[in-house]
């Protein structure tokens, strides 16, 4: 097989030569072009950036504001809050329903509730620590800077509260707690002028936020017991062979207490038994208490004596309704059961004796600051 070389003579590559210029130019045309739009979408980009850079930076002033704002709220709502809880830890003292100037009283009746807006009573204590700490309180307007701190009373006790039984003060009967609420609408800038440009006219003007304050008064309750030796004849009975005998003292001799009418009243008694005699035979001994000068009498002790024996013990009893500690008797019993004539004996009888009562609880009071938001 041959093969044959051809070879193009300069006409015929003249021929050819046209279009692979055309060619050429054709991309480098397209070359050059893109070349130019890559710089206009370089120079959007940038814009774009520009534009969300100063929108973020321009958010983050406006919400650095806000947040500044928000802890000032806070701190005149504390304020505030204190404040209120003073006059109500002060009336509770006083056994009164009444601020130090009744002129400027929130405090309720008792079992009652109270709440106020200091844009309508700002002649409470609240309504001028907040104005103090810079919140005069002439009431919210939308989208206009303004504020407004409002006030509450409630018998139920915040979550933090660390004496949730407590609803009311014991003296008066007001509730316990209090909750401040400054709201202020803070102006922006740079948000306000992103929301014009997208054409939400006063949409924001202003942010709102809120400061808050939960306090109020917590209690302390301390119960004190008076305990007095009581100056006494002690009871003793001593029975020998079978039978029974009965020994009262005389009226005890207290010392000289204010007993609240009704109150609990205990009185405890040590006492001792002794049995002897013949082997067969036995007893026992019981003791008894009357509260109301030996006309209502209660048995405190039973004790079986076993011959012989001996031993000594304690026992009490309370009665209630006592008002006067000076009627109180005690009595001894002992019943011996047949023996050997007489050889069998038993005694019993008090050795001691005390009067114990409560004076009551009382409840001191304080000013607590519960946790904020």
């Amino acid at each position: 097989m041959v093969f044959h070389t051809v070879h193009r003579t300069g006409a015929a590559r003249d021929k050819i030569q046209p279009r692979q210029n055309k060619e050429h130019n054709s991309a480098q045309d397209w070359r050059n072009l893109h070349r130019c739009e890559s710089g206009q979408t370089i120079t959007v980009w940038l814009g774009a950036i520009v534009v969300m850079s100063s929108v973020l930076m321009g958010s983050a002033y406006d919400m650095s504001v806000a947040w500044m704002h928000k802890q000032w709220a806070d701190t005149a709502a504390q304020a505030a809050c204190t404040a209120g809880a003073m006059d109500m830890l002060w009336a509770a003292n006083a056994g009164g329903n009444s601020t130090p100037l009744t002129a400027y009283n929130f405090i309720p009746a008792p079992n009652g509730t109270a709440s106020g807006d200091c844009a309508t009573s700002s002649s409470t204590s609240m309504c001028y620590y907040a104005k103090l700490n810079g919140y005069a309180s002439p009431g919210l307007t939308g989208n206009v800077p303004s504020n407004d701190v409002s006030w509450s009373l409630s018998a139920s006790a915040p979550l933090n509260s660390n004496s949730p039984t407590l609803t009311t003060t014991p003296s008066n009967g007001v509730p316990a707690y209090m909750n401040v609420v400054v709201n202020e609408n803070v102006p922006v800038t740079f948000m306000g002028i992103f929301a014009h440009f997208l054409g939400m006219k006063n949409s924001w003007s202003t942010i709102q936020v809120a400061g808050h304050c939960n306090c109020g008064l917590e209690g302390t309750t301390t119960t004190s017991t008076t305990t007095d030796s009581l100056g006494m004849t002690f009871a003793s009975c001593q029975q020998v062979g079978s039978g029974s005998c009965t020994n009262t003292s005389g009226i005890l001799s207290a010392p000289s207490n204010t007993v609240t009418s009704g109150a609990l009243v205990t009185i405890s008694v040590a006492y001792s038994y002794t049995g002897g005699g013949g082997s067969i035979g036995g007893g026992s001994g019981i003791g008894y208490i009357s509260c109301n000068g030996g006309t209502s009498w209660t048995g405190f002790v039973g004790r079986t004596i076993t011959l012989p024996s001996s031993g000594n013990g304690t026992g009490s009893v309370s009665c209630t309704g006592i008002t006067n500690t000076n009627v109180i008797r005690l009595k001894a019993y002992v019943q011996m059961s047949s023996g050997y004539g007489n050889d069998n004996y038993g005694s019993f009888g008090f050795t001691s004796a005390t009067l114990s009562f409560s004076n009551g609880s009382t409840t001191l009071l304080h000013v607590t600051n519960f946790q904020n938001d």
